[in-house]
């Protein structure tokens, strides 16, 4: 197989600017709809996630809290492995 019949294929697979194709994709959405999108995947989920931080604490105390992120932590080491 010569080179641009490789090249040609791993294009295909490979988006060699995907950085870009993403800025044009935010630059053509509504102002109402980025704003719904971070409110939904941005505030709302740290909200969340505080007042579920908080509720761990005040059950397990603040030791069982801590070796309770160290778990977290380390199960998002193992998906990413």
């Amino acid at each position: 197989m010569d080179l641009s019949a490789i090249r040609c294929q791993a294009s295909r697979y490979v988006d060699p600017f995907p950085l870009l194709d993403l800025t044009l994709y935010v630059a053509r959405q509504a102002p109402a709809e980025l704003t719904v999108q971070a409110f939904f995947q941005d505030i709302r989920v740290t909200i969340v996630a505080l007042a579920l931080y908080g509720y761990e604490v005040a059950s397990l105390g603040v030791s069982g809290g801590a070796s309770l992120e160290a778990l977290v932590l380390a199960a998002a080491l193992t998906l990413i492995l």
